[in-house]
C-alpha cells in the first residue's frame, strides 16, 4: 500500500502510518518524515482488508476516509499494489470531528472515537439548515450535459449522503457515476476541465480544488446549490506497480486505468 499523509496544512509532522485488518488482526506500520507538503508512505501487507490511518506525536490523526465518516476498507490481494491513497484529517460538522481511529496496534496512541451513529443520522436526514438533493429535473440537465460531454453513459441516484468538505456541512445530494478506462479518459483534470466547461451557469471554486497522480477533483455552484465533481483512476487487478516507486513510473496500457467520474449535487 502507498500512497501521502498530511495533516490540516503543512507542514505535515512525523507520522506513524498503520494499516490494520480488523477482521483478522493483521497489520503493519511505517514513520513517515516531517515534510513540507504531503508525506509518501509505503507499507508491505499480507492479503486482506485494511484500514489505513496515522497518528503524529502529539496524538492528532488522520485517516483513509474518502466518504468524509468512515475508514474505508484497502483490501490487498497476493502480489497486488495498491497505489496513492490519501491519508488526511477527519473534516468537522456539527458531530464534530468526522470520523474517528482505532487505537494503533502496538499501543502508542490511543482509540478516537468518531461521531454517534445518532447524530450522523440526523444530518444526513434533516436537510434543515444542511443539503438536500437538487431536484430530480436539475440531476437529469447535469446528467445529460455530463454524458453529452465525455460521451459516456452516467447512472443516476436522486438521494445518498453528502458532504461539503469544506465546510463541514452534510445532508443529501443526487449522484451521477460513470466509469471507463484510460482509453477514453485521457488523464482525470481533462476529464475535470472538460464537465467544469459542460456545465453551463455554475461556476467553478478553487477551493474545492484538488489533485494528484490518479485523481483531480473540483466544486462548482450555483446559486444555493453545490456539485461536487470527481475523477479518479486505479489500476486494473492484473497490473503489478512497485511498491516503492510513484505511480507515474507504473507501466500499463490505457485499457488498465480503471476511471471513475462522479458528480453529486445538493442545495441548501
Amino acid at each position: 500500500i502507498t500512497g501521502r499523509v498530511h495533516l490540516v496544512s503543512p507542514p505535515t509532522p512525523p507520522m506513524v502510518v498503520y494499516a490494520v485488518d480488523p477482521s483478522t488482526g493483521l497489520w503493519a506500520s511505517t514513520e513517515t518524515e516531517a515534510a513540507d507538503g504531503e508525506a509518501p508512505f509505503s507499507l508491505t501487507v499480507q492479503p486482506g482488508s485494511y484500514q489505513v490511518f496515522a497518528f503524529s506525536d502529539n496524538g492528532a490523526y488522520t485517516g483513509y476516509a474518502p466518504d468524509g465518516w468512515t475508514l474505508a476498507a484497502v483490501s490487498v490481494t497476493a502480489d497486488q499494489t495498491i497505489a496513492e491513497i490519501i491519508v488526511g484529517p477527519p473534516g468537522q460538522s456539527e458531530c464534530g470531528s468526522m470520523f474517528g481511529v482505532p487505537a494503533s496496534p502496538d499501543g502508542r496512541f490511543a482509540a478516537v472515537p468518531g461521531p454517534s451513529e445518532e447524530c450522523k443520522a440526523a444530518l444526513t436526514t434533516m436537510p434543515e439548515g444542511g443539503y438536500g438533493p437538487v431536484s430530480l429535473e436539475v440531476c437529469q440537465i447535469l446528467q445529460e450535459s455530463a454524458a453529452a460531454a465525455l460521451s459516456v453513459d452516467f447512472t443516476i441516484e436522486e438521494s445518498v449522503p453528502f458532504t461539503d468538505f469544506v465546510s463541514g456541512e452534510t445532508g443529501q445530494g443526487c449522484q451521477l457515476t460513470a466509469t471507463g478506462t484510460g482509453q477514453q479518459f485521457s488523464d482525470p483534470n481533462q476529464v475535470i476541465a472538460t464537465l467544469v466547461n459542460a456545465f453551463v451557469g455554475w461556476t467553478e471554486e478553487i477551493t474545492y480544488q484538488a489533485g494528484g497522480p490518479t485523481g483531480a477533483a473540483t466544486g462548482m455552484t450555483r446559486d444555493m446549490g453545490l456539485m461536487l465533481i470527481s475523477a479518479n483512476w486505479t489500476p486494473a487487478p492484473e497490473v503489478q506497480c512497485p511498491a516503492d516507486q510513484p505511480i507515474s513510473m507504473c507501466t500499463m496500457q490505457p485499457e488498465q486505468m480503471l476511471y471513475t467520474i462522479q458528480i453529486q449535487a445538493a442545495q441548501k
